[in-house]
């Protein structure tokens, strides 16, 4: 079985604030785990994309997914 992982990011300009988020399924669609969050005061979408990027790291590495 393999898992799959889905990201997405927004970003609003008033009040400047980015958030990200992701969730793990397996093949049979069944959810795993999830996890989100936000950057206040910037509106970078490169760091939001590097932030979410680390977060799914983590996230792979503390369950054990592969």
């Amino acid at each position: 079985m393999c898992t799959i992982l889905n990201v997405d990011k927004s970003c609003n300009e008033i009040p400047i604030c980015t958030g990200f988020g992701g969730i793990f399924r397996n093949s049979a669609d069944f959810l795993l785990s999830a996890f989100s969050g936000s950057i206040s005061d910037s509106d970078d979408i490169l760091l939001v994309e590097l932030t979410t990027i680390y977060h799914s790291l983590r996230m792979e590495k503390k369950h054990g997914y592969q």
